[in-house]
């Protein structure tokens, strides 16, 4: 898996990090000055992998690891309890699991075209409705 090390104080909202060797979606993050006045960083976040939430308290200039998504287009071709995907760079057919968002789940449909992410060998779909499949192959 790819990644890169960065500072604690890019943590934001809906970004995933690697913790202990584990991708996280970050879900809240709140800034705080500690007892010594350094700035400090309160993240809960979610595992991709066992679906377990956890909270990590991190100063802001800490390093940390953070995986380099590539997104990757697909249409629709089923939903069920699983979404079957074909992918429109390499012409596989992949299955995910329906995204947690209700916001996404509402908005499939078969034939929609939709951005996909793999991070540590998790695929999750992460955007609905894309305007132009064909300029990513």
């Amino acid at each position: 898996m790819a990644s890169r090390r960065g500072k604690a104080g890019e943590l934001k909202v809906g970004g995933y990090v690697i913790i202990d060797e584990e991708p996280w979606e970050v879900l809240s993050v709140e800034k705080f000055n500690s007892a010594i006045g350094v700035e400090k960083i309160r993240a809960e976040i979610s595992s991709l992998l066992g679906g377990k939430k956890r909270t990590i308290e991190v100063f802001s200039s800490e390093e940390l690891e953070y995986p380099i998504l590539e997104l990757k287009p697909a249409q629709i071709l089923s939903i069920g309890e699983k979404v079957t995907l074909f992918d429109l760079r390499n012409r596989s057919t992949i299955i995910v699991d329906l995204p947690e968002k209700e916001e996404l789940r509402k908005s499939l449909a078969i034939n929609a075209e939709v951005e996909y992410a793999e991070i540590a060998g998790v695929r999750k779909i992460v955007q609905v409705g894309l305007y132009d499949a064909h300029s990513y192959t």
